[in-house]
This record gives C-alpha cells, structure tokens and sequence, in this order.
C-alpha cells in the first residue's frame, strides 16, 4: 500500500470521540483529551514490543500486543487501525511483517489525527 493511498484510507472515527465528548462533563473534554494522550503515549511501546517479539520469532507474543492494541484503538474510533489489529491477531504468521508495517504507518496517521482532534477540545 502507498503511503497516498494510505493517507486517503486512514481514518479517525471521529463519532466515536463525539460520544465520548457527549458523556464527558468535565471541562474541556478532558476525560477524551486524557485516552487519547494515554493511547498516543502507550502504543508506541505496544508496537516496538510487537517488533521486538517479531525478531524473536515470538508469535504469542505478538498476537497478544495486538489483541490489546485492537481493543484500545477501537474504543477512541481509530477503526482501520484496531481492523489491522485484527488481522495481526487473528491471520497468517506469513502475513505479519507486512501487517505490522502497515500498522506502523497507519498508527502515525492516526496520531496526526488524535492531535489534531486534542487541539479542537484545547
């Protein structure tokens, strides 16, 4: 997959944070502010114990990473990143360098994009 093509298919479910805003009484938004802080500051050590275990050849291991990844980036709306989640979890051992290439560039989209949206409740 192309970087552009990428970009276009990235995507924030930004409904899902508009929920969450609905629930949250705090000033600000801060409680969305906090899980995507908590979700931008986590996953990056997520993802290099994934390559980590990747390089040990440490399936489990990399499975269960992306078990958790899938339930945290589903919850805040990042669904392409939680459906490459998935496949890493649930699809062939050929398959997951590639995937968690894909996923390491889908989460710097994603990024970009819980930034901006931190930025709107500032």
């Amino acid at each position: 997959m192309t970087q552009n093509k990428a970009q276009k298919e990235a995507t924030l479910n930004v409904s899902v944070l508009d929920d969450l805003r609905k629930l949250d009484r705090s000033p600000r938004d801060s409680v969305v502010t906090e899980l995507l802080e908590a979700f931008l500051s986590e996953v990056p050590e997520m993802m290099r114990n994934m390559r980590s275990a990747l390089e040990a050849q440490n399936i489990f291991s990399i499975r269960k990473q992306a078990h958790a990844l899938k339930s945290n980036a589903g919850n805040l709306g990042a669904d392409r990143f939680a459906a490459i989640c998935q496949n890493i979890e649930k699809g062939p051992e050929a398959l997951l360098k590639n995937l968690i290439e894909e996923l390491e560039a889908e989460y710097r989209l994603v990024a970009e994009q819980m930034h901006q949206q931190m930025k709107k409740t500032a």
